[in-house]
């Protein structure tokens, strides 16, 4: 969009939107949701111009009662007010995070309303990270605003706060997939004011946002509201991606109690667990995983997705295996894949956590006869 030359502010109506500029910022009406200030860019390459939109809230901060609930939907903003969107959300909590205000997205476009009536196809981004780490804000658009696109980065509760389970309708599992879920309707309801096409939408993701994908293509509540799905180095058949004989819940109880709260009973477990400072439950789950890791596992129990026995919505109830084998799943184009040296992560961590605390670094017999098969092990 042409730069200002004086200092006011121009106002275009269109269709019922509109869009204002002062410097290098844009005001966007989003009906329904919102007024939202976001930002002029510029692509990598050739400089072209976009929109981005930041922090924008897709759900309400969970509160004690619903902390390991289903994300309650954002409620709508008045439309006499504008909601900043201009800066990175912190993401959700994580090791040296505790903000819990944090189920938010960001929006990357090349056109708005005022400037065309073509929706583009939109892609929606779930990111990496153990299912324990990673935020929107890592993601820059900057590359893909090159082409016609809309991008979507979305952020969803991580580690315990998003994946603890005690197979009870309190604490059922799959919180940070719910999260996910609620995104996409998200999306599909107001993508069309950013100029994204809802029937259209490609969701995308690697490493646990891979696996995460493949998941919501097995999800009943997620039918309907993408059309493509890309899946990059990981998926919901390999066993680190999901817990269905009970290890969820065992190292769910175990890190609660490593946090300080009392196993039983019941009650007081989950009001200790419901109220407790996420940070604690973070780093409870780091001592937890660091202790299994050194007997040669890459620990996600406790920390990742379930096949739920518990919930009065459940994400999946039975092997992935066999949904895939019925064809109980979502049937559009899908690309599957591997990103270059992704398993050289897995071969730091059993190096720092397990050879190096086991004294197997020197160990020619371990290195030559067992190092690789305890490698597929971990990465089963």
């Amino acid at each position: 969009m042409k730069s200002l030359l004086l200092p006011i502010i121009v106002i275009f109506l269109l269709a019922g939107h509109y869009l204002a500029e002062v410097s290098s910022q844009v005001i966007l009406e989003v009906p329904g949701y919102g007024v939202l200030n976001g930002t002029n860019e510029n692509s990598t390459y050739t400089e072209r111009p976009f929109y981005a939109f930041r922090d924008v809230f897709y759900a309400e901060k969970p509160t004690p009662e619903n902390r390991f609930l289903p994300p309650l939907p954002k409620i709508p903003y008045s439309m006499d007010e504008i909601q900043q969107a201009t800066n990175n959300n912190a993401g959700c909590p994580q090791l040296n995070s505790t903000n819990e205000d944090c189920l938010s997205l960001n929006i990357f476009t090349p056109q708005l309303p005022f400037e065309s009536d073509k929706l583009l196809p939109v892609m929606v981004w779930v990111h990496g990270g153990g299912f324990s780490l990673g935020h929107a804000l890592e993601y820059l658009p900057n590359r893909f605003m090159e082409h016609d696109i809309v991008l979507v980065p979305i952020q969803y509760r991580l580690g315990p706060p998003g994946f603890l389970s005690f197979d009870t309708d309190d604490v059922p599992g799959n919180a940070g997939i719910f999260d996910q879920i609620e995104a996409l309707r998200w999306v599909n309801k107001h993508i069309q004011y950013f100029r994204g096409d809802p029937s259209q939408i490609t969701i995308a993701g690697e490493s646990a946002g891979s696996a995460s994908i493949t998941l919501l293509l097995l999800a009943a509540q997620a039918r309907g509201l993408f059309q493509r799905a890309i899946a990059e180095s990981g998926s919901v058949l390999a066993e680190w991606a999901l817990d269905g004989d009970g290890r969820g819940k065992a190292a769910s109880l175990q890190i609660s109690e490593m946090a300080g709260c009392p196993v039983e009973p019941y009650q007081d477990l989950l009001t200790c667990v419901c109220n407790i400072d996420p940070a604690e439950l973070n780093e409870a789950y780091r001592d937890y995983s660091t202790a299994e890791m050194s007997k040669g596992g890459l620990v996600f129990s406790g920390s990742n997705p379930i096949i739920q026995v518990a919930g009065a919505q459940r994400i999946i109830e039975s092997d992935p295996f066999e949904l895939y084998n019925s064809g109980n799943f979502a049937n559009v184009p899908t690309m599957f894949g591997a990103n270059k040296q992704e398993g050289s992560v897995v071969l730091g961590l059993l190096y720092t956590s397990f050879l190096v605390p086991n004294n197997l670094t020197e160990d020619e017999e371990y290195l030559a006869n067992d190092l690789v098969p305890q490698l597929l092990t971990t990465l089963r």
